[in-house]
């Protein structure tokens, strides 16, 4: 026994001095837990974790070594040297580290998404979607968002005149918007968040980011054993919720195409693109779920904490309050153009999204050598 907790003890901190032996400045590790202590404990956010180490290292350094777990990690401080990661110098870090933890073999609908996706394929699947975010094209879907802001609106009525006790769930509140305005893009669906409907779609959305413990016991695995990845993969998304959204893309393009409906949303578009390029099945699955899965939690996060900091701050309030009406008075109406005329409510958004990012860190992979 005491040979091996020895060679355990050896096997996780023997690259400690990763960062040390190539003079990058850095906490050192502490063992086992590495200097995020609460991927294993829960006990915290690890956002709290990376922000501590950032203020306490922000003034004095550009970049910091640090351990997940055993796991050397450099962490960029500074912006402009982000800016050159991900701008001037892309091509050399275009991969995330994130998708050599995914197979599309095993995680068919996850692994096409393009943020898990590297090289030449990620570079085809994004020139695929990527025109489907065209002003034009968000323009034409803001009628659909403005059918769930008017059910939205109702079902704010309704329920304030039942005066609920503990006030609405802002944190609800947002997510329900958001999984009926991404139902209604992708499938052309009503999400029934608000019109007391069939709400299928919600419940799954929620298990798609609730955190699966098998997953966790794997990434925990992996980042002590490396190697597991090459003998077994396991998928990030629930085999009930990839069921769920095939047949839900299935039904959706059965319907679109019998009815011939004219209606220009991302189903239109991903139908335009099947017969361009071919498209199979599970393409359209993934193209739809990635869809879902950047418009609904990352949209639900900031919305929610934009309605919790202006209920924090009533000057702020009802300064946007103001500038909102003025805009009714003056158009009659709110559309996308005159969004844009509306710079106050852009500096609130904005300053949510500073205070709040709904993506707190990006890991990536740097794929070449100058």
């Amino acid at each position: 026994v005491g040979a091996l907790l020895i060679i355990a003890y050896i096997y996780i901190t023997w690259n400690h001095e990763y960062w040390k032996k190539r003079n990058i400045p850095g906490p050192s590790a502490r063992f086992f837990f590495g200097n995020l202590p609460s991927v294993v404990t829960q006990k915290r956010n690890i956002t709290y974790e990376v922000d501590d180490l950032y203020r306490e290292f922000k003034d004095r350094n550009g970049l910091i070594g640090y351990f997940n777990m055993r796991s050397p990690m450099l962490m960029v401080l500074q912006p402009d040297l982000a800016r050159d990661m991900l701008v001037k110098n892309f091509k050399s870090f275009a991969d995330n580290q994130f998708s050599d933890m995914i197979d599309k073999d095993v995680d068919p609908i996850f692994g096409r998404n393009p943020f898990m996706l590297k090289g030449n394929e990620w570079r085809e699947k994004r020139a695929e979607i990527t025109p489907a975010f065209t002003t034009s094209r968000i323009k034409t879907m803001y009628p659909i968002v403005d059918d769930v802001c008017s059910n939205m609106k109702k079902y704010l009525e309704k329920e304030t005149n039942n005066k609920p006790v503990d006030g609405i769930d802002a944190k609800e509140l947002a997510a329900m918007f958001t999984t009926d305005v991404v139902s209604s893009c992708i499938f052309g669906l009503n999400g029934g968040s608000f019109t007391g409907g069939d709400t299928i779609i919600r419940e799954m959305g929620k298990d798609l980011f609730t955190p699966n413990w098998k997953f966790m016991v794997y990434f925990f695995l992996i980042e002590l054993f490396p190697f597991i990845m090459k003998i077994y993969r396991m998928p990030f998304v629930p085999k009930k919720v990839e069921t769920f959204f095939v047949g839900l893309m299935k039904d959706a393009i059965a319907f679109r195409r019998k009815t011939n409906v004219d209606r220009f949303d991302y189903l239109h578009y991903l139908l335009e693109l099947q017969e361009k390029k071919s498209l199979n099945e599970l393409d359209m699955v993934a193209h739809a779920v990635t869809f879902f899965l950047d418009g609904f939690e990352t949209s639900s996060i900031a919305l929610a904490f934009t309605l919790y900091e202006l209920g924090r701050n009533v000057k702020t309030q009802d300064k946007l309050r103001s500038e909102i009406h003025d805009t009714l008075a003056k158009h009659g109406k709110i559309t996308h153009d005159i969004v844009s005329e509306m710079p106050y409510l852009d500096q609130v958004l904005n300053e949510s999204l500073r205070l709040y990012p709904p993506a707190t860190a990006l890991g990536k992979v740097c794929t070449e050598k100058n």
